[in-house]
Formats: structure tokens, C-alpha cells, sequence
């Protein structure tokens, strides 16, 4: 039981630590499942309230990462777009 708590956090901070957008996601994604599987085997009581209550924490948390990365790939996407309009623009002409 031990071992897939430290599973979904080892995650989260990987996720958290991650500066590529892409590979952010990928990792979010695997806390999110982490958690999951944390929650289905999880019993109710006193002693899990800590560990409930960092989920809770990091599952807030990880949204707002997973947010801010797809914003910075559409950002790229767009930037991407531009340039690629613009060298064709330049060879036409």
C-alpha cells in the first residue's frame, strides 16, 4: 500500500518538475491514473485523512499544471503557424 502512495507522488512531482509542455502532460496523465488506483484501494479512515487531503491538494494542482501546458503547446502551435505562413509568403514572393 506504501508503495502506490509513493507511486502517485513521485508522479505529481515529476509533473510538477517537468518544463516540457508535452511531456507534462504525459506525466499529469500518469499522476491522474496513480491517483486512481491510490483511491480505489484506499480505506476510509482516520489515518488516510492526510493522504486524502494531499490528493486533493495535488489533484487541484494537477489540472492547473495540465491547463497551463496546453496553453504554452497551442501557443507554440500558433507561433508554429505564423512562421510557417510567413516563409511561404517570403519564398512567393
Amino acid at each position: 500500500m506504501c508503495s502506490s502512495r509513493n507511486s502517485w507522488q513521485e508522479l505529481y512531482l515529476s509533473a510538477m518538475r517537468e518544463a516540457d509542455p508535452n511531456t507534462t502532460i504525459k506525466l499529469v496523465n500518469l499522476a491522474f491514473e496513480a491517483i486512481r488506483s491510490r483511491l480505489r484501494v484506499l480505506p476510509n479512515g482516520l489515518s488516510d485523512l492526510q493522504e486524502m487531503k494531499q490528493i486533493k491538494v495535488a489533484l487541484g494542482r494537477l489540472l492547473a499544471l495540465r491547463d497551463r501546458s496546453l496553453r504554452e503547446l497551442e501557443k507554440h502551435d500558433r507561433r508554429t503557424a505564423v512562421a510557417s505562413t510567413l516563409r511561404r509568403l517570403i519564398r512567393a514572393s
